[in-house]
């Protein structure tokens, strides 16, 4: 079982994301701003995370830049955005497009807990 953190501001985008991973069999934490994100890191590191673009005033693009200097855990963006390219660039492990389906969010993050 994968243990992943969900980053994301909006309560009910962090309850569809929950329920999709649970029904997955993943575990999971959840943290709406990039302060929890980071106390996050510090207990069980996640295989993999979960991060919002936006995040209120931050952008997800600099939470990006916090969590990659303290770890080396692929990051996968939740965003409406339709061009992928500017979150790979940046170090993204990869891009799912909101909205998603939480029924299908286990066999979308499959890839990047496979290797």
């Amino acid at each position: 079982m994968s243990h992943i953190l969900i980053v994301d501001d909006a309560s009910d985008i962090l309850e569809l994301a929950s329920i999709g991973l649970e029904i997955a069999g993943h575990s999971f934490a959840t943290a709406s701003n990039s302060a929890e994100a980071l106390q996050a890191l510090q207990g069980q590191p996640p295989d993999l995370i979960l991060l919002d673009y936006q995040l209120g005033a931050e952008s997800g693009l600099d939470v990006l830049k916090q969590i990659q200097a303290v770890c080396q855990i692929p990051v996968v963006f939740l965003t409406a955005a339709t061009e992928a390219q500017p979150f790979l660039d940046a170090g993204a492990a990869g891009v799912i497009n909101k909205p998603f389906d939480p029924m299908a969010l286990g066999a979308q993050v499959a890839p990047w807990l496979a290797g």
